[in-house]
């Protein structure tokens, strides 16, 4: 784990090709790591770091948790690239501006890979609605 570690950086992370869990948590990071094309990262936690932008997710194909929580999200239109996200079973946006959004967990369902229409999701720690599953893709 490499939480609270006031990191403002990532590098030399994409030489390591073995990863399936990395914490990143309460750091200063500003932009998503950047991993090796062959890692099998299936879990992510980078919560409450400065993010403003998901850019560089969507080459995580294998991820399967995802924890963004306490960022700077602004707008749901960052969640494009969790759409690329097959295999995500877990999404974890809680404490980010786009959060407090009144239709949030119905947009947020929108940015979801159309395969997991037929997974069990859990988003904000809480599993989809029918009518959220229904969302699933549409974006």
């Amino acid at each position: 784990s490499a939480s609270h570690n006031s990191l403002l950086s990532t590098e030399g992370l994409e030489s390591l090709e073995s990863l399936h869990t990395l914490l990143l948590s309460y750091n200063q990071l500003t932009t998503v790591p950047l991993l090796s094309t062959e890692c099998t990262l299936t879990t992510l936690a980078i919560g409450y770091n400065r993010l403003e932008t998901l850019s560089g997710l969507e080459k995580l194909t294998c991820l399967e948790s995802l924890d963004v929580s306490g960022n700077c999200l602004m707008h749901h239109d960052v969640l494009a690239p969790v759409s690329a996200l097959s295999r995500l079973k877990q999404l974890d946006t809680r404490y980010n501006p786009l959060s407090s959004h009144y239709n949030h967990r119905r947009i947020a369902s929108s940015w979801l890979h159309n395969d997991l229409v037929h997974a069990d999701f859990t988003l904000d720690h809480v599993q989809l609605t029918k009518a959220e599953y229904l969302q699933i893709g549409s974006s």
